[in-house]
């Protein structure tokens, strides 16, 4: 039935790979795009969803901020309810700011932390309230061209490079994985356990098809469970049973990091960025009550505008994800730093 869908739907990814080559071309015109006073570093995909955008470009803000490098983080703040630009607070609700935004804001405090949806514009408005910024980190900003970066960092997941390309609708790519020439670094994100370097070499060897640009590697570190206040749960595998509702792109592999950590797991799908209502939580809690429900940083600051109480509560633990680059973290460090000199 989905390859029966697919080929009804081919003819219009065909047009669509035509409107996107297009658009490329027509801002590749000279004078179409603006470059920002400061550099900008653009990291972005080629997918609709599910690479790890944002945890990648905070752990990049965080990485020149560790190097003495004046970093502001600029987004465009997707399901807010506010247009413009706008400066994100510790105390904002989500729905003013965007979701990954405050959770961005919420784990990174020292980081300035923006929201506009035209990228240019915002650069130039937090360049006049943050006159120190010496760089802006931009996400999910690689299809938006109206910004020519001085550094474009693409994300592609080790799954999707497994699986036939295909562009919307027919499936989930944006761009042709042709578009990773206008990248200068690649990151292969959520790669499995135990990479070896004959695994590696294969995978740069097909990303060579498309761009000269340098390949890295990361895998995503769940950290420990932790209630609300900070308690970190201890994994009783014999007895204990917990319900995963996670407004993420991808549950899968959350679920199955949890699988070894829970007798029994269950989850509650919900879209990306959802917007949670107090009586789909309760209804739940009533449901599970007495389970733990597991939710995301992400999550959390959704949570918190609608029922802060329940963040209190010693059945809800909260799971933070961390991308490492492993060994590769000095050489990706010191290239993308070597870069923002040019």
């Amino acid at each position: 039935m989905v390859k029966f869908l697919r080929c009804l739907l081919f003819p219009f990814s065909a047009l669509f790979y035509c409107i996107v080559k297009l658009r490329r071309i027509w801002y590749g015109q000279s004078g179409r795009r603006w470059k920002s006073p400061v550099p900008a570093i653009v990291v972005g995909n080629l997918t609709t969803g599910g690479t790890g955008k944002t945890p990648h470009t905070a752990l990049i803000a965080e990485i020149l901020l560790q190097h003495g490098k004046k970093a502001a983080w600029l987004s465009r703040g997707y399901g807010r309810k506010t247009k413009g630009f706008l400066e994100v607070r510790y105390d904002a609700p989500a729905s003013q700011t965007g979701d990954e935004p405050l959770m961005v804001k919420h784990k990174y405090p020292e980081i300035p932390v923006f929201v506009c949806e035209n990228r240019p514009a915002g650069i130039q408005q937090l360049l006049k309230t943050n006159p120190e910024t010496r760089y802006v980190v931009l996400d999910d900003a690689f299809q938006h061209l109206k910004l020519k970066p001085h550094v474009a960092i693409v994300l592609l997941t080790w799954e999707s490079l497994h699986n036939p390309w295909m562009l919307l609708p027919a499936g989930n790519a944006r761009e042709p994985l042709s578009a990773l020439r206008h990248a200068r670094m690649v990151l292969i994100t959520k790669c499995p356990d135990g990479l070896t370097d004959s695994d590696k070499a294969a995978m740069r060897a097909k990303i060579r098809r498309y761009t000269e640009a340098s390949v890295y590697f990361s895998v995503y570190r769940y950290l420990p469970l932790t209630t609300g206040k900070g308690t970190e749960y201890l994994p009783r595998f014999e007895q204990d049973k917990a319900v995963l509702l996670a407004a993420i792109a991808d549950q899968t592999p959350l679920y199955n990091w949890l699988v070894t950590r829970f007798h029994r797991v269950a989850r509650e799908p919900f879209s990306d960025h959802h917007a949670y209502t107090r009586s789909e939580l309760e209804h739940i809690v009533n449901r599970f009550s007495d389970w733990f429900w597991i939710v995301t940083e992400k999550d959390v600051v959704r949570i918190r505008e609608v029922w802060p109480e329940w963040l209190e509560s010693s059945q809800l633990l909260i799971v933070g994800i961390q991308p490492e680059l492993g060994s590769d973290k000095m050489k990706f460090e010191n290239e993308l730093l070597s870069m923002l000199k040019d």
